[in-house]
């Protein structure tokens, strides 16, 4: 029931994801992706699109605040885009953060 938890936080939105925040009171970040299968039935374009994000928060990782849980949740319009494409809405989204 990742909504109840994260109802108490904050939501951003980009084109291809939405993202909650909500503080955890550790000294770290956790992350979950979620691209449902109403996205792409195919297991292969879901796990794409789950790896193009891990990758662009490793690279963002050390630029941005710790302390928080973020959940990404992917929109349908994520299918197809390039990495910088990515890389550019999640930084846009981190500095709001």
């Amino acid at each position: 029931m990742p909504g109840v938890v994260f109802s108490a936080g904050r939501s951003f939105s980009t084109q291809f994801f939405l993202i909650k925040v909500i503080e955890n009171g550790l000294g770290l970040n956790r992350f979950g992706i979620i691209v449902s299968k109403k996205i792409d039935k195919r297991a292969v374009a879901r796990n794409r699109i789950k790896r193009l994000i891990s990758s662009c928060i490793e690279e963002l990782y050390k630029d941005m605040g710790f302390g928080y849980d973020m959940l990404f949740i992917v929109k349908r319009s994520a299918l197809g885009k390039t990495r910088e494409e990515f890389l550019e809405a999640m930084k846009d989204i981190f500095r709001k953060v």
